[in-house]
């Protein structure tokens, strides 16, 4: 990503009616502000010669009127921006998009709040993925193989080493298909509603076998720290989980649940495509999965490392040459 060609990364801040930032911005907000003095600090000191200049576009238009700025990449924080995502897309301009990070999950009985974001290039959600070698390679200027791995139990909470499904404990396997909805706000993304998502779906796997199916719609934040989702995988209940584009397809090979996906989802590489397959659905090997969770936990950044700009320097290093292709 060193080029002569200065690209502008957009902060995308909505305003509320009294024409000040949304609350739910706010972090996007000084996230944008502390960029900004980071790539002055960055300059100055000649640590790393940014190919960005960072600024923040604050709209309080529908997004049905709003036209973006070429030559530039915008980042949006949370999937109620869609509609300002979309236009995007339409008019062929590149985003980041920054949400819940991959590995929340692993260790959500011990957070109060959510920890990490996830920063995705022209996506939702990470789909592609990269074997450990790799990425230590990619990494090397910026981390030791062993920080990584640090880096890999901190936000798993599991050693790489030693890295084991189910947290090294009996996996036990059970009879029914268990489907996890999308959210609300997934639904409007993708045109649909939870329901008409649902009944399709349903229908969908009843073409394939008669296994009881077990429904599972996405509960509140606090509900979900009380009755957390692993729990309910490590119950031997499942055969295997079909979703669409939620993150408890990860949630579901930790467990040792196979798991089919049916859309934009970081958990694609390690599940199944086809819901033809429903009976004898692939499961990765558990070296597969330890690499795709550490390709993962380099794409997820804690509040310190986004406010710092660690997120932008890393994913330089891990896609600079997709990202590269920006003109």
């Amino acid at each position: 990503m060193e080029t002569d060609q200065i690209t502008d990364i957009k902060f995308f801040i909505k305003l509320d009616s009294s024409g000040k930032p949304k609350p739910l911005e706010y972090d996007t907000h000084m996230l944008y502000l502390d960029c900004k003095h980071y790539e002055k600090a960055c300059r100055r000191n000649g640590r790393w010669k940014l190919p960005y200049t960072f600024s923040a576009e604050y709209v309080d238009i529908k997004h049905y009127t709003w036209q973006p700025t070429k030559n530039c990449i915008y980042a949006f924080r949370g999937m109620n921006k869609n509609g300002f995502i979309k236009k995007c897309i339409e008019s062929k301009i590149d985003y980041f998009y920054s949400d819940t990070g991959y590995l929340e999950f692993m260790r959500i009985v011990s957070y109060r709040s959510k920890q990490t974001r996830r920063m995705v290039y022209n996506g939702l959600h990470e789909t592609s993925q990269m074997r450990a070698k790799e990425i230590f390679e990619k990494l090397n200027h910026l981390y030791t193989p062993e920080e990584l791995k640090e880096r890999f139990l901190q936000f798993s909470g599991q050693s790489y080493d030693n890295f084991k499904l189910n947290n090294g404990n009996k996996i036990v396997k059970g009879d029914a298909i268990l489907i996890v909805v999308p959210s609300g706000k997934s639904c409007k993304y993708y045109d649909t509603t939870e329901e008409e998502w649902l009944q399709k779906t349903k229908t969908e796997i009843k073409k394939y076998t008669d296994r009881p199916i077990v429904v599972r719609k996405k509960p509140h934040l606090n509900k979900r720290r009380r009755k957390p989702l692993v729990e309910d995988l490590a119950s031997g209940k499942y055969h295997a989980m079909v979703t669409f584009n939620s993150i408890a397809s990860l949630e579901s090979v930790m467990m040792g649940v196979p798991v089919i996906c049916l859309g934009e989802n970081a958990g694609s590489a390690l599940g199944e495509a086809k819901m033809e397959n429903i009976e004898t659905p692939y499961f990765p090997k558990i070296n597969k999965i330890r690499d795709h969770f550490l390709f993962l936990s380099c794409q997820q950044y804690t509040i310190k490392e986004m406010i710092k700009c660690k997120w932008l320097k890393i994913m330089h290093a891990l896609k600079g040459d997709e990202i590269n292709k920006v003109k």
